[in-house]
Order: structure tokens, then sequence, then C-alpha cells
């Protein structure tokens, strides 16, 4: 497998990854289809079957309780050498530590099996695996992130295209060194206005739940264009809500708070940002007032079953 040879500054490159992407016709893209466009180099729309290799695999109890025991009952006794061994990264977040004798046994197999293919993996008690995965500068825009966890989604708030996966498929990764995917239509909500009071980002995901429903953007994308105050934290809360609307993905676009964002981090891979094209193409389109926002919360037991916190 191969290993990561270098970390980059992002100051140190910014000046070498702004240049507008205009060779895939890029002005009728979504962001989704421009960042598939510039990984295969080559114009892609929605409803294309891709087969590619995620740059970033992130996974965590799934490993042990899935991938390993159908690794050994295929005998599978490597890890596809198209690989590198950073873009497969583990956290230990689900269990907690030592709960119970099942998760004991399940963190050592996850630990015997990362140290002998050298993978990064990541004890439990280390932190929720979502967050340090940027923390570690493996989340670039232009990334396409796939992880064994539906709130993989979270990582499209720095502008990258991130799915959760089932065990099966990071399964087929790690034996054939790829995957495919259908590139999926995208929704576009543009966020208007500023938060108030002691409104937050979850109320607004909230808020979208209550409106639309579970089953809102099944089988798509959720593109947002938001004001620049919007924070970065709020943006991955988001992008991590997605997932209860039923979103295959969620993407924030490249802006100077992201940019900023980034001066903070050593990064794994040179950034591609992509940007919403001017004549692209969406299923639907909603203009959310965040003004309107007031603190929610949601009932037993669905994450649409919404009220008024006070």
């Amino acid at each position: 497998m191969k290993h990561l040879d270098r970390m980059y500054n992002y100051i140190d490159i910014q000046m070498n990854i702004l240049t507008p992407i205009t060779k895939w016709k890029a002005e009728y893209l979504t962001m989704t289809e421009g960042l598939f466009s510039q990984k295969l180099d080559q114009t892609i729309k929605s409803g294309e079957r891709l087969e590619l290799t995620p740059d970033q695999i992130l996974t965590n109890e799934m490993l042990a309780a899935v991938v390993i025991p159908k690794m050994n009952i295929l005998k599978a006794s490597s890890i596809h050498g198209s690989l590198r061994t950073d873009s497969i990264k583990c956290f230990m977040d689900h269990g907690g530590i030592g709960t119970n004798t099942a998760y004991v046994n399940l963190h050592q197999s996850i630990r015997e099996f990362c140290l002998k293919h050298g993978l990064p993996f990541y004890e439990p008690g280390t932190g929720i695996g979502h967050i340090l995965l940027t923390e570690l500068g493996a989340v670039s825009p232009g990334d396409v992130i796939m992880g064994t966890d539906s709130h993989t989604t979270t990582h499209g708030a720095l502008n990258t295209f991130s799915q959760g996966i089932g065990g099966s498929d990071l399964l087929e990764i790690l034996i054939t060194g790829k995957t495919w995917l259908t590139v999926p239509p995208a929704i576009h909500i543009n966020l208007k206005g500023k938060l108030q009071g002691y409104s937050s980002a979850k109320d607004l995901a909230l808020s979208l739940l209550k409106k639309f429903g579970l089953d809102f953007a099944v089988g798509h994308s959720v593109e947002f264009t938001c004001p620049l105050d919007f924070s970065i934290a709020s943006r991955q809360t988001m992008a991590n809500m997605v997932a209860e609307l039923g979103a295959t993905s969620g993407i924030f676009p490249f802006d100077p708070t992201l940019e900023q964002f980034l001066t903070q981090l050593q990064l794994e891979r040179i950034p591609r940002p992509v940007t919403m094209g001017s004549e692209a193409i969406y299923e639907r389109e909603e203009i959310c007032d965040l003004t309107t926002v007031i603190p929610l919360v949601a009932k037993p037991h669905r994450p649409n079953n919404v009220v008024p916190a006070c």
C-alpha cells in the first residue's frame, strides 16, 4: 500500500488552486456534477454511474462487525495495493470505552487489523470521527469521501461530496480499490439572512425536517448557498443533518469563510474546490430565511417530530 509523503499548508498552495474550472462547461454543472467531473477529468452529469476510488475513507466499529469477518470468509489477506494507508482511517467512537465485553473484543479486533495493514486508528475516547477527520487535515475541498456512518455527509461542509456507505461497500473498496455510485441529482437550498438570538444551525436543520419531512431528499444531494457569516461549525451541522432528510450528500460552497478556516489546517491533499454553475439545473430550489428560525426540539421517536423548545 502507498503512504502519505507530505502535508500541505493551505497558505502556501492557495494561489495554485483558485483558478476557475472551465474545462467541463462548469457553468452548467451543479457542485455535485462539477466535483465528479473534476475528479474523473470529463463532463459528468447526474444519473451517470461511475466507478472510482474515494479520496478518503472513514470507518468505525463497522470494520470489525462486518468487514473483517467477511474478509476472513473470503480469505482476503491484504488490502488492495492501490489504496494509500492514510486514506483509510478508523475511529472507535461508537461504543465507548470498555462498555461491555463485546465492545472490548470488537475494539481489539480493529486494533489488530489496523496494525496488520498499517492503517491509522483512533482509540475510544479520542473524539468524534467526523470532527477529528477534519482536524487531521484529511478533508479537502473537492474530495470524494465515503464512510461507514450515515452522517459522513458532515464533510460536505468543506466543499466535498461525502456519502455514508455500508460494510459491504467498504469491503468492496478494500479488496478491489474501487466502488461504484450513481451521481445524484441536486436540490438547492439558499440560506438567507442571519440566525437570531439563541437559534442555531441545529434549529435550522430541525425546521427543515419539520417542513419537508424525512424523505425530502432521498436519492439527491443537497447543495447549500449561505451568507459568509454562516460558520463552518454551522455548515457541519447542516451537512450532518441532511442524512435525516434522506440525502445522499450535502455540499456547501467554497468561499472566503471556508478559505480562512483552511488556513488553520495542514492538509493531506491539495484542495480542488468546486462552485455552483450559474446555469446549473436543480430538481428543486428552496429559500430559507434564517431570521425566522426559532429554537426547536425533536420529540421521540422521529427527527421530524419537531416542536418549539419553549
